[in-house]
Protein backbone atom coordinates (compact mmCIF):
# COMPACT_ATOMS: atom_id res chain seq x y z
CA UNK A 1 0.00 0.00 0.00
CA UNK A 2 1.03 3.50 -0.79
CA UNK A 3 1.11 5.82 2.16
CA UNK A 4 1.00 9.53 1.42
CA UNK A 5 2.61 11.68 4.07
CA UNK A 6 2.54 15.43 4.05
CA UNK A 7 5.79 17.14 4.75
CA UNK A 8 5.52 20.26 6.83
CA UNK A 9 6.69 22.70 4.18
CA UNK A 10 4.32 21.32 1.52
CA UNK A 11 1.37 21.63 3.86
CA UNK A 12 2.46 25.15 4.75
CA UNK A 13 2.73 26.12 1.08
CA UNK A 14 -0.75 24.79 0.35
CA UNK A 15 -2.25 26.65 3.30
CA UNK A 16 -0.39 29.77 2.25
CA UNK A 17 -1.80 29.56 -1.28
CA UNK A 18 -5.30 28.94 0.07
CA UNK A 19 -4.93 31.96 2.35
CA UNK A 20 -3.79 34.15 -0.53
CA UNK A 21 -6.72 33.02 -2.67
CA UNK A 22 -9.17 33.65 0.15
CA UNK A 23 -7.76 37.11 0.85
CA UNK A 24 -7.88 37.98 -2.86
CA UNK A 25 -11.49 36.78 -3.10
CA UNK A 26 -12.44 39.01 -0.17
CA UNK A 27 -10.40 42.13 -0.99
CA UNK A 28 -10.40 42.23 -4.79
CA UNK A 29 -14.09 42.98 -5.53
CA UNK A 30 -14.37 46.07 -3.28
CA UNK A 31 -11.00 47.30 -4.55
CA UNK A 32 -12.07 47.00 -8.17
CA UNK A 33 -15.33 48.78 -7.39
CA UNK A 34 -13.44 51.64 -5.76
CA UNK A 35 -11.04 51.80 -8.71
CA UNK A 36 -13.95 52.03 -11.16
CA UNK A 37 -15.56 54.77 -9.06
CA UNK A 38 -12.31 56.74 -8.95
CA UNK A 39 -11.93 56.46 -12.73
CA UNK A 40 -15.49 57.75 -13.22
CA UNK A 41 -14.81 60.72 -10.93
CA UNK A 42 -11.58 61.46 -12.78
CA UNK A 43 -13.34 61.31 -16.15
CA UNK A 44 -16.07 63.66 -14.92
CA UNK A 45 -13.46 66.09 -13.58
CA UNK A 46 -11.58 65.97 -16.88
CA UNK A 47 -14.75 66.75 -18.83
CA UNK A 48 -15.54 69.67 -16.53
CA UNK A 49 -12.00 71.00 -16.93
CA UNK A 50 -12.33 70.77 -20.72
CA UNK A 51 -15.56 72.80 -20.57
CA UNK A 52 -13.90 75.43 -18.40
CA UNK A 53 -10.88 75.61 -20.75
CA UNK A 54 -13.23 76.17 -23.69
CA UNK A 55 -15.05 78.97 -21.84
CA UNK A 56 -11.74 80.55 -20.88
CA UNK A 57 -10.49 80.45 -24.47
CA UNK A 58 -13.75 81.99 -25.68
CA UNK A 59 -13.49 84.78 -23.10
CA UNK A 60 -9.86 85.44 -24.03
CA UNK A 61 -10.86 85.70 -27.69
CA UNK A 62 -13.64 88.17 -26.84
CA UNK A 63 -11.24 90.26 -24.74
CA UNK A 64 -8.68 90.26 -27.56
CA UNK A 65 -11.31 91.41 -30.07
CA UNK A 66 -12.38 94.18 -27.71
CA UNK A 67 -8.76 95.23 -27.22
CA UNK A 68 -8.20 95.21 -30.99
CA UNK A 69 -11.32 97.38 -31.44
CA UNK A 70 -10.13 99.86 -28.82
CA UNK A 71 -6.70 100.06 -30.44
CA UNK A 72 -8.32 100.66 -33.83
CA UNK A 73 -10.43 103.48 -32.39
CA UNK A 74 -7.36 105.08 -30.83
CA UNK A 75 -5.46 104.85 -34.08
CA UNK A 76 -8.22 106.06 -36.38
CA UNK A 77 -10.20 108.30 -34.05
CA UNK A 78 -13.64 107.29 -35.24
CA UNK A 79 -16.27 104.82 -34.20
CA UNK A 80 -17.00 101.68 -36.15
CA UNK A 81 -20.69 101.95 -35.23
CA UNK A 82 -22.55 104.97 -36.68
Amino acid sequence: MFSFQWTTWRRDVIFLLLGVLLAAAILLPPGLKELRSARERADAAEQEAAKLRKKTEDLQEICQRDLDGQQYLKAHGKSLVP
